[in-house]
């Protein structure tokens, strides 16, 4: 390092102590603690309005998650529709009971409607039961992927009238339209 080298980082070090030793007595002095003090007042301030900024965002990340929260709510409230939804199982059951393939295709077709009615009730808007299912997800239901099979089951049944079901296969899709009705805690 040359002479004048040494000389301007000597200068230089000299200029950040002084700086520094400025900064301190600055700091150090009441005016210094007032403002040091606004300086924090403000930075808690706009701490505690990200937060709540962020808490408010989460909340409104997740509406569908609170659609599902409404609808064990509702369920748990209105003893009245819980025993709709429960009259209309047994209907279900009672066709599942029955030896014939008619019945229990007709059982699954009426387990999926008595689904799509329950979705709509809590306010998921769609057309078909396949425009309410996309807006699910698994988080939010955890058989969401079986349900997807026993509703394309009941597509089959509606769309190809010489769909053969066997009985094991219908008593797969009524078990998970059941597991789906025991999530949202209504059976």
């Amino acid at each position: 390092m040359s002479p004048f080298q040494a000389q301007m980082s000597n200068v230089a070090l000299d200029l950040f102590l002084q700086v520094w030793d400025d900064f301190l007595f600055y700091l150090s002095s009441s005016l210094g603690d007032q403002i040091l003090f606004a300086f924090k007042l403000i930075a808690l301030i706009i701490s505690l309005l990200l937060g709540a900024a962020i808490a408010y965002l989460l909340i409104q990340i997740n509406p569908v998650g609170k659609k599902i929260s409404d609808l064990k709510e509702i369920l748990r409230r209105s003893s009245l529709e819980k025993g709709r939804v429960i009259k209309g199982w047994k209907k279900i059951m009672e066709r599942m009971s029955q030896p014939n393939e008619a019945d229990y295709k007709l059982a699954i077709i009426e387990a999926d409607k008595l689904f799509d009615n329950l979705l709509l009730e809590i306010g998921y808007k769609g057309e078909t039961m396949a425009e309410k299912l996309k807006k699910i997800n698994k988080a939010q239901l955890a058989s969401l992927d079986d349900l997807w099979r026993a509703h394309k089951i009941r597509n089959e049944l509606v769309h190809n009238p010489d769909f053969k079901l066997a009985r094991l296969e219908a008593e797969e899709a009524i078990n998970i339209y059941k597991k789906a009705l025991e999530e949202f805690e209504i059976l």
